[in-house]
This record gives structure tokens, sequence and C-alpha cells, in this order.
């Protein structure tokens, strides 16, 4: 069975860059697809340890789990937070360590606007949550009203609370005595820092072959980021309200 280890930050194909210049883990669609392309229908077991992020991407990837030919055994390993417990729901059998945890809640995002366009994200955010909820759903068998009502209340799920809620098949080494747990969600960069530190890269003109001490990079970065924001901020211009800005906080 091949193994793919599904840890950090879900982010779109285009942002995976940012995470590789720093060396942060992060998972990807392209990733993941081009793991599947090399497992070639083999079962396989996805390793979950991500705090969530990209809505988009982490539907991508849920989409390429549900459409691959061989059997995908999930295992939160760690921690299924937000778009990342969504992925894990593409599971045929999904197992969770018994200091893993689990948690959904509702999508969020970030807007610019009158009350006009914030009534539209409103509902934006609602039909959003609501197919999330029904991805839940049809893996508990509870009903989309009741996942709703969870996800309202950003509900934490120790291993033995996901299996009895039906978001986990089983927990690893169950004979054994169960532990105390504690866990915290990872953090996604947004894409307007993203944006901003591309920004920076041009306006400096820092190569991918320049090394800096750890220190000398933060000041550089504080220094370069900040000036680009506050470039950012006098610009009379408004964002394009587009459905790009969706991440899982």
């Amino acid at each position: 069975m091949l193994k793919f280890k599904f840890n950090g930050a879900v982010v779109d194909d285009s942002d995976a860059w940012f995470y590789d210049w720093f060396g942060d883990p992060y998972v990807s669609p392209k990733a993941v697809k081009d793991f599947l392309a090399q497992a070639g229908g083999q079962d396989i077991q996805l390793s979950i340890n991500s705090g969530g992020g990209s809505v988009f991407a982490g539907s991508e990837i849920f989409t390429a789990l549900k459409e691959y030919g061989g059997k995908v055994e999930v295992v939160v390993s760690g921690l299924a937070a937000s778009i990342a417990s969504v992925v894990a729901m593409a599971g045929d059998t999904i197992k969770i360590s018994p200091l893993g945890q689990l948690m959904i809640h509702n999508a969020a995002m970030v807007d610019y606007g009158d009350y006009r366009e914030f009534d539209h994200a409103s509902q934006i955010l609602f039909a959003t949550s609501e197919s999330l909820a029904k991805v839940y759903a049809e893996k508990t068998g509870q009903t989309v009203t009741k996942i709703l009502a969870l996800m309202g209340e950003e509900t934490w799920m120790t291993a033995d609370k996901a299996v009895e809620l039906g978001f986990a098949d089983e927990v690893l080494f169950a004979e054994n005595e169960p532990l105390q747990l504690v866990a915290s969600v990872g953090h996604i960069v947004s894409k307007e820092k993203v944006k901003a530190f591309k920004a920076m890269l041009d306006k400096s003109k820092i190569k991918d072959d320049v090394k800096f001490e750890k220190s000398d990079l933060k000041n550089l970065v504080s220094e370069l980021v900040s000036e680009v924001l506050d470039e950012k901020t006098t610009e009379k211009s408004k964002p394009v309200n587009d459905l790009a800005r969706f991440v899982f906080l």
C-alpha cells in the first residue's frame, strides 16, 4: 500500500511556490494528483495532519480521491481540521489515532464592500457551508441540519467522539488505554500575503539561489512586506469580488 503524507496547509497550485520558497509543509491538488497517477490504481493510505486551507484546493483533492480507482484508506495521524476534514471523508475507510482530532466549522472569507455585497457574501458562505455539510452527512448518516449545527458551533472531536458521530470508522490501537488529547489548528498564509511577498521579491529582485541568515531574512521580509502592504492601502481601486478568497481560518 502506497502512502501519502498529507501534512501542512491545503493550498492552491498557484500558491505552492510560496511554501516551497520557505520550506513549509503544504498539500496542493497537483501533489495529490501526481501521487495518484504514480499509484496507478493500487491501494493507498492518506495520512492526514493538517489544519486546512483553501476550500477550492480541498474540493479538487476530494474529487480526485473519490474518482481514484484503488482503495483509499485515510488515517488521521494528528489533526484533520476544516477542509482537511472534508478531504478525509473521501476515504473508503477512515481511521484515527487515539491522539488525533477532527474539527468542522463554517466556511469563512475576507470581503470588502457595502451592505449589499456583504449580504451577497453571506448567501455564498451559507451555500458553501451547506455543500460541505452534505459531504459530512453522506459519510456520517446524520442530517444536513444536524451537521450544520455542529459546524456552526465549530465542533472539535476526539478520536472516540469522531467514531461515535460517524466521522471515522475506528480508533487505531483501540486495545490500548485512551490518552489525553491536546491539539491546535494550523495556519494558512492568506493569498494577500502571498501576493505581497511575490511583489516584494519582484521589487527587491531577490533570487532563489540567494542565501540569508534567518534573522536577516526575517528583517528583510518584514520591511519589504510592510512597504508593499502600505502601498496597497493607498490604492483607490477595490479588490475583485471573487470566490478565490475562500479559506478556512
